[in-house]
């Protein structure tokens, strides 16, 4: 993840990286809250803060960088737009009628996601919905690093290269 290049700049990291990132960890959108993960563009490394795990990677200076200049706060699932829009695209985009107005129903109550992956699994349809899901995300994610003008080095068998 940090190997430096022969120029001894440290090389970027692939989506792969940002993908687990944001896909392991459930970030809070406000810097000082007790999960968080930050960019820094310098050394191409992501920090990361856990309070519960007694965890803080966190540079004080990113904290002071407003402008995004050197340091990128990495968004919630949910202003990344990957937490129950995708679902709920997934119904629409693919699923037929009555399971799709299901899948509505089901996001309107309490513990939606796994009652989603439940209602997947009954209907036959969750190996699809992982692969949409992974799909999404990958896209998403890339799209997310590429607004952030945050550059990728390759994954390794990635159809989303540069």
């Amino acid at each position: 993840m940090e190997e430096k290049n022969e120029k001894n700049a440290p090389s970027p990291l692939t989506l792969d990286d940002f993908e687990s990132a944001f896909i392991g960890w459930n970030f809070s959108d406000y810097p000082d809250s007790d999960i968080a993960c930050v960019y820094d563009r310098k050394e191409c490394r992501l920090f990361f803060r856990c309070r519960d795990a007694d965890l803080d990677e966190i540079p004080k200076a990113a904290g002071k960088d407003k402008t995004g200049k050197r340091y990128v706060w990495l968004p919630s699932q949910k202003k990344l737009g990957t937490g129950s829009r995708l679902n709920l695209e997934f119904a629409d985009d693919i699923l037929p009628e009555p399971e799709c107005e299901n899948v509505f129903e089901i996001f309107r109550h309490k513990k939606a996601f796994s009652r989603f992956e439940d209602y997947m699994g009954r209907i036959g349809r969750l190996d699809d919905w992982f692969r949409f899901k992974e799909e999404r995300e990958k896209k998403i994610i890339k799209a997310w690093c590429d607004e952030n003008k945050i550059p990728l080095a390759p994954d390794k068998n990635s159809a989303l290269e540069n």
